[in-house]
């Protein structure tokens, strides 16, 4: 599961990098001719006006290939108005770093997001509990709701650490074990 999660947000970064050159290639009339996630055989392919957009099957990568940009033929590279190649050597250079901009921006976005929604608060449930641990020793289960810690509410987990640190001598604790108080 780590591996597909982790392949889906590879995915979503190289989408937004690609998204930054398409963007930047289209504002200066560049053709685009491949809009690819991925690489190897593809997977699927729709095309959409004069663009082929793809997913491959290497979720490790992607490209943007636009017209007149071949490496690997000189005789296809073009010279058309709309083509990478005739392009101001000051707007390839935007169309180049454009890609890694656009990854800043996502971040900064995300960021900005992040702190507007603030971070959400755990519930005071119990998690994985071991032996030769005071929670252990206490009689908590997995899955036990901590309510209340020396007649304190608990709402939430950060206040356990507080509650507990804040405690001298005995502890008491009031749980929630499979919806009945204990």
């Amino acid at each position: 599961m780590g591996i597909l999660v982790a392949l889906l947000v590879l995915s979503v970064l190289i989408f937004f990098h690609e998204l930054g050159h398409f963007t930047a290639a289209r504002f200066f009339g560049v053709q685009i001719d491949v809009f690819s996630i991925g690489f190897g055989k593809r997977i699927w392919t729709k095309k959409i006006g004069k663009t082929e957009w793809s997913l491959s099957a290497i979720p490790l990568g992607g490209y943007v290939k636009m017209k007149g940009q071949d490496d690997t033929d000189p005789t296809k590279i073009s010279y058309d108005r709309d083509s990478y190649n005739t392009k101001k050597p000051w707007q390839r250079i935007v169309i180049l770093l454009a890609g890694p901009f656009a990854n800043f921006l996502m971040a900064f976005l995300l960021y900005l997001a992040i702190a507007y929604m603030g971070v959400p608060k755990l519930l005071a449930y119990v998690g994985q509990v071991t032996k030769d641990t005071p929670a252990y020793q206490a009689g908590l289960k997995k899955e036990d709701k901590i309510l209340q810690i020396n007649g304190v509410n608990i709402k939430y987990w950060e206040e356990i650490g507080k509650q507990i640190n804040a405690s001298k001598g005995k502890i008491t604790l009031v749980i929630e074990r499979n919806r009945h108080l204990k």
